[in-house]
């Protein structure tokens, strides 16, 4: 069954890693802290994260919409502070997790439903991986 619904657009990277250590990467949320740009905190992690895990995304945004990164915030003077309340929805051990916001502070939900996304791994070596946002 899928959550997420009407597929908006798809992203991808080939990352020199290995499929394992991308995996910790995506699979955990408070690692987020470290490597998604706009991400300021990850709070109330339901664990352990597998189908049914929440957690709360707290991220930084232009007045714009862009996205703000560590650097970047102190210079940027109107920003947004969000804060999306997602729930995982698939967890596929070592290759893909997906997510519904349930709640957020931004607006979204009042110009689009069922928002989600969800990162998959594909090992395309023994230490290349492409990681797929879709």
């Amino acid at each position: 069954m899928s959550y997420l619904g009407k597929l908006q657009g798809t992203d991808e990277i080939v990352i020199q890693a290995p499929i394992a250590d991308v995996w910790s990467l995506i699979s955990e949320s408070k690692q987020l802290e470290g490597w998604g740009p706009p991400v300021r905190q990850v709070l109330d992690v339901d664990y352990p994260e597998t189908v049914g895990a929440l957690r709360t995304i707290v991220a930084e945004f232009t007045a714009r919409g862009k996205a703000i990164t560590t650097a970047e915030s102190p210079l940027v003077r109107k920003k947004t502070t969000a804060r999306f309340r997602e729930r995982r929805v698939e967890h596929v051990e070592g290759r893909k997790v997906a997510y519904v916001i349930e709640e957020e502070n931004i607006g979204m939900s009042k110009m689009i439903s069922n928002v989600g996304y969800n990162t998959e791994l594909e090992a395309i070596g023994p230490a290349e991986t492409r990681v797929t946002w879709r």
